[in-house]
C-alpha cells in the first residue's frame, strides 16, 4: 500500500510518519470531497435523463466528472507542494546522481507517454499504427513530455547539508 501511495503522489525516497500522516489526510478529504459533487452528478443524470434525454444527461455527468476531478487534482498537487510532501531529498555528495536519475527517469516516462499516445491515436482516429505521421507524433511526444517531466523531477531534489 505504501509503495502504491508513494506511486500516485510522486513521493521519492524514504517515506517518513509525518510524509505518511499527511499524504493519507489529503487522500480522506479528497475522498469526501469527490463523494458530495459524485451523488449531486449521478442524481442530476438521473433527472435530465428523464427529463430531456440520455445524451444530454451522459454529457452533462461526463463533463462535470472531468471538471470534479481536474479540480481535485489540482487540489492534490497545491496540498503536496504546500507540505513539500514531493520534495526528493539528498545529500551533498549524491546530488549530481540524484539528478541524473531525475532525469532518465523523465526521459522513461517521455517514451512511455509516446508510445501510450501513439496506439490512442492510431486507435482513435483510425491511423496505421506504423506510418510517418505516427513516428513525427511518437517523437514529438516522447521528446517533449520526457524533457519537461525530467526537468520536473530534477526541481523537486532539495540537497541537505551533511551530517558528518
Amino acid at each position: 500500500m505504501v509503495r502504491y501511495m508513494k506511486f500516485w503522489y510522486g513521493i521519492e525516497g524514504p517515506l517518513d510518519e509525518y510524509k505518511r500522516q499527511q499524504m493519507e489526510r489529503i487522500g480522506n478529504n479528497l475522498f469526501f470531497l469527490t463523494w458530495i459533487p459524485m451523488d449531486f452528478l449521478v442524481l442530476l443524470g438521473l433527472i435530465l435523463n428523464s427529463l430531456v434525454n440520455a445524451e444530454v444527461a451522459f454529457w452533462t455527468v461526463t463533463i462535470g466528472w472531468f471538471i470534479t476531478f481536474m479540480t481535485f487534482s489540482f487540489y492534490a498537487m497545491h496540498q503536496i507542494k504546500k507540505y513539500q510532501l514531493d520534495s526528493n531529498e539528498v545529500e551533498e555528495n549524491d546530488y549530481a546522481q540524484a539528478k541524473k536519475h531525475a532525469h532518465l527517469r523523465g526521459w522513461i516516462s517521455g517514451l512511455l507517454f509516446g508510445i501510450f499516445e501513439t496506439i490512442f491515436l492510431a486507435l482513435t482516429n483510425d491511423l496505421p499504427l506504423i506510418s510517418w505521421d505516427s513516428l513525427i507524433i511518437f517523437v514529438l511526444g516522447t521528446v517533449v513530455f520526457g524533457f519537461f517531466a525530467g526537468f520536473m523531477f530534477a526541481n523537486r531534489i532539495k540537497v541537505v547539508k551533511d551530517n558528518k
